[in-house]
């Protein structure tokens, strides 16, 4: 599963600043309605749940376009036979295509990356579950259980706080044991034995292979500095700050404009002039077909 990026290849753009922007998101009515969605748990390190809410939110944000998978037209719930077995399965990985990877974040420390991906993946499954016909008392407890016993591998593999490469070996080793793809193997074992009629879970995104978009921001004129926060991140900050615009309260990133950087997914970025002037807004990285990015944004006019 996580080794899905997306369908596409990375795209040579060019990008004003006067162009119509992505609209941030998710909205704040998005992030409260989720935020009802997702119970506190006393072995939620800080900060994990308002990352489940951001995954929730986020998840919320696209299922309205994503009802059929592009690639196949097949609706995201409708059984396929998709081994040729005879069996029809629902995979579950296509509503998971398009979500922009934040995991991969190259401006994320290890340790947040991995805490990242298993919000998205928990937050993902509990909102999709339900829509594919489970029933609760088949994964409520099962997914709970599974999320603490990878918060404890991941506590004991960065034990300091922060993720060494590669000193630390059996850190390493801990990091990648937390994130073995068995979840899929421990609900189709609970299906078989409470619901065998339901149609069982595919897990294979088939979005496409890895590849390493990078962009280059440039600033008119080029004085000015440029800060860059992942939207998921922004999000999951949004949860709990009132202005996370401010890059003194979420985990912004200064870059240097007209450097090329390994970004893919959606951002949002400020840019701050000597004059004072400011420009704010989000893209879409990384996602359109080619090979480099170009993004320029001006000082503002008025």
């Amino acid at each position: 599963m996580r080794a899905f990026i997306a369908t596409l290849l990375a795209g040579v753009v060019s990008i004003s600043a006067t162009q119509a922007q992505t609209p941030e998101s998710p909205d704040p009515a998005t992030l409260l309605d989720a935020s009802q969605q997702v119970a506190d748990q006393n072995h939620y390190p800080p900060g994990y749940r308002d990352m489940l809410i951001a995954a929730t939110g986020m998840t919320m944000e696209m299922v309205a376009s994503a009802e059929q998978d592009a690639t196949t037209g097949r609706q995201t719930y409708e059984p396929f036979d998709w081994n040729g077995d005879g069996a029809p399965e629902i995979n579950m990985a296509l509503p998971f295509c398009g979500l922009g990877a934040p995991w991969e974040d190259p401006q994320m420390d290890r340790q947040t990356s991995e805490l990242v991906y298993l919000a998205y993946e928990m937050g993902w499954l509990r909102f999709h579950l339900p829509r594919a016909g489970y029933p609760r008392q088949m994964y409520d407890e099962l997914l709970l259980r599974y999320e603490r016993e990878q918060l404890a591998l991941l506590e004991r593999a960065y034990v300091t706080g922060t993720y060494v490469e590669p000193e630390i070996e059996p850190t390493d080793e801990g990091a990648e044991e937390a994130f073995d793809p068995t979840i899929f193997d421990l609900l189709e074992v609970r299906r078989r034995e409470i619901a065998p009629d339901l149609p069982s879970l595919f897990d294979d995104a088939a979005c496409g292979g890895v590849w390493d978009p990078r962009t280059t921001f440039n600033l008119v004129p080029a004085n000015g500095q440029i800060w860059l926060i992942n939207a998921f991140l922004f999000a999951a900050c949004s949860v709990g700050q009132s202005n996370p615009w401010d890059p003194r309260n979420c985990r912004w990133t200064e870059i240097e404009a007209a450097t090329s950087q390994p970004l893919i997914g959606r951002y949002h970025y400020i840019v701050r002039w000597p004059s004072g002037a400011e420009r704010t807004g989000t893209r879409e990285l990384g996602m359109t077909p080619g090979e480099d990015a170009t993004v320029t944004l001006r000082l503002p006019t008025n």
